[in-house]
């Protein structure tokens, strides 16, 4: 199976798309993970 991310990070993640304003895709590049898992 993939990586699991806990709740904290996507938190993070989601803090970044919405308060930074950053792109699911550019986000993805910069944390080296797949554009699927940011999305989720």
């Amino acid at each position: 199976m993939g990586k699991h991310f806990d709740n904290e990070y996507k938190m993070q993640i989601a803090k970044f798309i919405v308060e930074d304003g950053k792109k699911a895709a550019q986000l993805a590049r910069e944390l080296d993970i797949p554009e699927g898992t940011v999305r989720n």
